[in-house]
């Protein structure tokens, strides 16, 4: 049995995977809402990461209470800054009856240089746009560290494909104890 209303919560560094569970978690979950930090930046016309990033976090929150007030569940992609903001989200899953399940995705630093380096090939090749195409910039923001609360479920994506994380989510997800009805 599954929970009617509940958040999953993928936080990683970039490149470690976000996207690639979440386009397995939205297949096999078809009612799931899911909201992204990323795609809401590239809706704002005329975006600057420094100059937009506080509006685009309340846009985020904002659209999370949306959801959530609606009974709809939920994938979040978006990361926390510090315990301020994760308990934000937090209050607002209380507040209407959410289970929520916070999950952090690894992979060693090598790891994530080389599949943003495919990333960034595969745009010029396809003709897609990144917001990081600069190698330093992705160094920089990959050093910054991000708020995992404690007792997080955290896989390495290095070693774990994506297809077995969503399985374990979703098994997680099955066997709470908080089914809801």
């Amino acid at each position: 049995m599954m929970l009617r209303k509940f958040v999953i919560h993928l936080s990683g560094k970039s490149c470690s995977g976000k996207s690639s569970v979440a386009k397995i978690l939205s297949d096999r979950l078809p009612s799931i809402y899911t909201i992204a930090y990323d795609k809401l930046k590239r809706q704002l016309a005329g975006y600057h990461r420094d100059k937009h990033a506080h509006l685009i976090k309340n846009l985020t929150l904002g659209f999370f209470e949306v959801v959530c007030k609606e009974n709809i569940s939920v994938l979040l992609l978006s990361g926390f800054k510090n315990k301020t903001e994760y308990l934000q989200y937090r209050e607002i899953t209380e507040k209407y009856g959410y289970t929520f399940v916070f999950i952090e995705l690894t992979a060693p630093m090598d790891i994530l240089l080389h599949r943003f380096r495919e990333r960034v090939e595969n745009a010029k090749r396809e003709g897609g746009k990144l917001s990081v195409t600069d190698e330093g910039l992705f160094l920089e923001n990959a050093s910054k560290d991000w708020f995992v609360p404690k007792g997080a479920v955290s896989f390495d994506t290095s070693k774990t494909a994506p297809e077995i994380i969503a399985d374990q989510i979703i098994g997680l997800l099955q066997s709470s104890k908080s089914i809801q009805e």
